[in-house]
């Protein structure tokens, strides 16, 4: 038997066209009650220099939990909070990385940090709920910028 039966190529063709429409169905332009805000962080809101990350990191307040440092450096500017993420390969694989890194910016989003405000996140080991522990550790650092600084 050298080709399929027609029935076959029926069948398959008809498959094929269900799937289209399902794709199309599916689009997120057929959906108008969705929310149009983007999920992403914004690019002005990203630590992109390695001289900010230094400054933030030797010179910003530490908070902790359990997988994850925090470093907030409040600044005297009026921009946006910024955030900047460090995820070294022995946290998990690329996919991994890219999942605790999208939970952290989404966590970060929610929070309102003041204008000016630096925050560095370094990851030192894979979470279950990267999103909840970033949520403690942001507000863990919110309640700590909120306490007054003493200098011996």
């Amino acid at each position: 038997m050298a080709s399929a039966p027609a029935w076959q190529l029926a069948l398959a063709e008809q498959f094929y066209q269900l799937a289209v429409q399902r794709v199309a169905l599916a689009s997120r332009h057929n959906f108008p009650h969705l929310p149009k805000n983007n999920p992403v962080l914004k690019n002005s809101a990203r630590i992109k220099s390695s001289s900010d990350f230094a400054r933030v990191t030797k010179s910003g307040r530490r908070t902790t939990t359990n997988s994850m440092i925090g470093y907030l450096y409040p600044t005297n500017d009026q921009n946006p909070a910024k955030l900047g993420l460090i995820i070294g390969k022995s946290v998990g694989s690329s996919v991994k990385r890219h999942r605790i890194a999208r939970q952290i910016r989404h966590a970060f989003k929610e929070s309102n940090f003041q204008n000016g405000s630096l925050f560095v996140v370094r990851v030192m080991k894979q979470s279950e709920n990267a999103f909840y522990e970033a949520k403690e550790l942001i507000s863990k650092a919110g309640k700590e910028n909120s306490k007054p600084q003493v200098n011996a």
